[in-house]
C-alpha cells in the first residue's frame, strides 16, 4: 500500500494531508477510538468526517476515485 499512498500523496500533496499510523508503535490508541479492527486500512476524511474507509488492500484506481470524488465534492460544497 505504500507505494500507492507515495503517489498519491506527490500527486495531490497540496490538496490533502497524509497521516500514518503504524498500530505497533504509535497508532493502537487510534485505531481503537477509530474502531478499526486491523490493517492495512486507508481512512479518508474531509471537513473533519470520515467519508472513506477501505480494509486490506485497496487498488489504486479505487483509491484515486476516492480522493477525487472528495476532493470533487469538498471542493465543490458551499
Amino acid at each position: 500500500m505504500q507505494p500507492i499512498v507515495y503517489r498519491l500523496e506527490a500527486q495531490y500533496g497540496d490538496q490533502i494531508t497524509v497521516e500514518y499510523l503504524n498500530a505497533q508503535t504509535n497508532g493502537e490508541q487510534a485505531f481503537n477510538r477509530l474502531n478499526l479492527p486491523g490493517h492495512p486500512v486507508i481512512l479518508i476524511f474531509a471537513g473533519g468526517q470520515e467519508v472513506y474507509r477501505g480494509f486490506g488492500i485497496v487498488e489504486e484506481d479505487v483509491l484515486r476515485a476516492a480522493v477525487e470524488d472528495t476532493l470533487l465534492a469538498y471542493t465543490s460544497s458551499p
